[in-house]
């Protein structure tokens, strides 16, 4: 990971190389460095650290890191060739190729969405730590991983138009599965991505009612299950803004696309989609190693 040095010693967003592009509110002139999280930490974590040396949250390996160096080798990112859409990747020699199957025959109220990798080996095993066992260290690496991908899609020539997004909407949880987990995965990583990209974050969704665990269900089922499951949160406006629904997981885009369906209704301008990871296709070599996610 890398992150840029003002001249006041500031820490600014960070980038892939030397550039001067505009990005939301704020020109980005970056030099690369090594860094770790770039967030904060709280006095409370720092005294829980004197106590319980940090480690590795996915290997157990000692060290400040919650991801280690070793882990993050072990992430899927997603590369090109992909969908410019859902970023399903395509397989080598289909370069040429834009959009996925399910892409072109689909009507998506989402523009498109951008995962920093596959749902398999690390990441996955990221995203279960945090949902299922509440290792919420990870939460500031798993959002600079994301801010990161944001920046490097700013970098391609054909990328997204991302700094034209001017707000971040968490998908939330029901307050039922909310308690159940004691926090919000979605909203906390919506959280430390605003943070780190200095735009507002809105809680503008709430759940209408609640839904059963995605596992297990068919795409169609999955589709079934989250129709009309969001809507707008009363007194909260995104007439005409640019936003991302900002998720875990993307699996069928069910979870995205109800959310941006509400956010329709509730008249924003366009609607772009966040996760961190998103389900491997049948013929990659990560889906030998993907577990059923209860995901988007």
């Amino acid at each position: 990971m890398v992150v840029a040095q003002t001249a006041a010693g500031r820490k600014s967003p960070p980038c892939s190389k030397q550039s001067g592009k505009e990005f939301g509110h704020a020109r980005l002139t970056c030099k690369v460095v090594t860094v770790r999280t770039r967030l904060k930490p709280s006095v409370w974590s720092q005294l829980v650290d004197l106590v319980y040396p940090p480690r590795c949250e996915i290997c157990g390996t000692d060290g400040l890191d919650p991801f280690c160096d070793e882990c993050l080798r072990n992430v899927y990112t997603i590369e090109h060739p992909y969908c410019r859409r859902c970023s399903v990747p395509f397989p080598p020699g289909q370069e040429d190729r834009w959009l996925c199957y399910e892409c072109q025959h689909a009507q998506s109220p989402l523009v498109a969405g951008r995962c920093v990798g596959l749902h398999a080996g690390a990441l996955r095993e990221a995203l279960a730590r945090l949902k299922f066992h509440g290792s919420r260290r990870l939460v500031p690496a798993l959002a600079e991983l994301l801010y990161d991908r944001v920046l490097r899609e700013v970098d391609e020539p054909d990328g997204l138009p991302l700094g034209d997004i001017t707000a971040l909407v968490p998908a939330v949880l029901h307050p039922r599965r909310r308690r159940w987990r004691g926090f919000d995965q979605s909203l906390e990583l919506t959280k430390a991505l605003g943070e780190l990209w200095r735009i507002p974050v809105l809680k503008a969704l709430e759940r209408a009612h609640d839904t059963k665990p995605q596992v297990g269900l068919s795409p169609e089922e999955r589709r079934h299950n989250m129709a009309g499951a969001f809507r707008m949160r009363p007194g909260v406006e995104v007439d005409g803004l640019v936003v991302a629904v900002v998720d875990d997981v993307w699996t069928t885009g069910s979870t995205l696309g109800a959310c941006a369906r509400a956010l329709q209704r509730g008249k924003a301008a366009r609607v772009y989609g966040l996760t961190v990871t998103r389900t491997p296709p049948p013929w990659h070599e990560a889906a030998a190693h993907k577990h059923s996610v209860d995901g988007a």
